[in-house]
């Protein structure tokens, strides 16, 4: 998913911060935040007619300064997203 995010963004590997056990973190540009959900529903079409279930990717997005790029600041920025992402799970929850 985050190859497929930055081939379509036209970055490179380099802007893959973290992949790994189901998470990924991507340094985009601001104008690529619009996207984000478009992403998303693009996604979970493919896992759809792949695998026939309804699987949900939740992505997020969080604006930043440079400046906190190269600060001990730049935790918020994680904070920031993990917030976000929390958010959509516990308003995507489906109730049994």
């Amino acid at each position: 998913m985050a190859r497929y995010i930055i081939k379509n963004e036209g970055l490179s590997l380099s802007n893959i911060l973290y992949s790994g056990g189901g998470h990924f973190y991507i340094l985009l540009p601001a104008k690529s935040m619009d996207r984000i959900k478009q992403y998303q529903k693009y996604i979970d079409e493919v896992f759809y007619k792949a695998h026939n279930l309804e699987v949900s990717v939740l992505l997020a997005a969080e604006k930043f300064s440079v400046s906190k790029l190269a600060t001990a600041n730049f935790s918020e920025v994680f904070d920031g997203v993990g917030k976000r992402l929390y958010k959509e799970k516990t308003e995507n929850l489906i109730a049994f």
